[in-house]
């Protein structure tokens, strides 16, 4: 059964003003990854509450806007534990914040 919210929720994430994927839910998850066959992407999972988090995100922005990858087919995108639970740990996610890398088609390096 899907909630009403479910529908207000694009099928695809939207940029953020650095350019980062705000992946919402599972979905959005797997519509990236399936539309990026032949990109590095870059994924964080964090939760808004945590401190760590919070303190690797200037960090995650400035690489993700650095130069030096600028001519490598590299995105980056953000997962939210919340609402999320069961979906992150399924992905293997114990601990926070965490990231994960996938090459393209070839799925989890």
């Amino acid at each position: 059964n899907k909630s009403q919210d479910d529908d207000e929720i694009p099928a695809f994430p939207s940029k953020n003003d650095h350019g980062i994927y705000d992946i919402i839910n599972a979905d959005q998850h797997n519509a990236w990854l399936k539309a990026n066959p032949d990109k590095l992407m870059v994924i964080k999972f964090y939760a808004p509450w945590c401190r760590a988090c919070k303190s690797v995100e200037p960090k995650y922005i400035q690489i993700s806007k650095d130069d030096k990858y600028k001519d490598i087919p590299i995105i980056f995108g953000q997962l939210s534990v919340q609402h999320n639970k069961a979906y992150v740990k399924s992905l293997g996610i114990m601990a926070l914040p965490s990231m994960q890398i996938y090459a393209g088609s070839e799925g989890l390096v």
